[in-house]
């Protein structure tokens, strides 16, 4: 992940951001899913699907409750991540990759007044 579509700034360290989409992705999916035989269901206009689809909307309420968590769960990982990364300060070595991906992540420090 080259770019933080959040703060248009190119980084080179991750900071959990990979894991945590996947996870947000996922989770969506789901969401997605579940919507989609609801309204398959609706469509339909069965009497047999209203207890399926009370089921449904519990299941979509259930999984919405989790996505909230999750988003939460994931700022906070992501947020411990930078503040970690952050108090281990900027010192140069020999490394030249290193010392790239160090200058990135402190200007995009110095532009969130971090």
């Amino acid at each position: 992940m080259s770019h933080l579509l959040v703060t248009r700034y190119s980084i080179k360290e991750d900071f959990g951001f990979e894991k945590g989409f996947k996870k947000i992705e996922d989770m969506a999916s789901k969401i997605k899913e579940i919507k989609s035989k609801i309204n398959k269901l609706e469509h339909d206009k069965k009497e047999d699907s209203k207890k399926e689809i009370e089921e449904l909307n519990k299941q979509l309420g259930e999984q919405k409750d989790n996505y909230k968590d999750l988003l939460n769960e994931v700022k906070s990982n992501v947020g411990t991540e930078m503040f970690n990364r952050y108090m281990q300060g900027f010192v140069r070595t020999n490394n030249a990759s290193d010392n790239e991906r160090q200058e990135h992540t402190e200007f995009l420090f110095k532009k969130l007044k971090f």
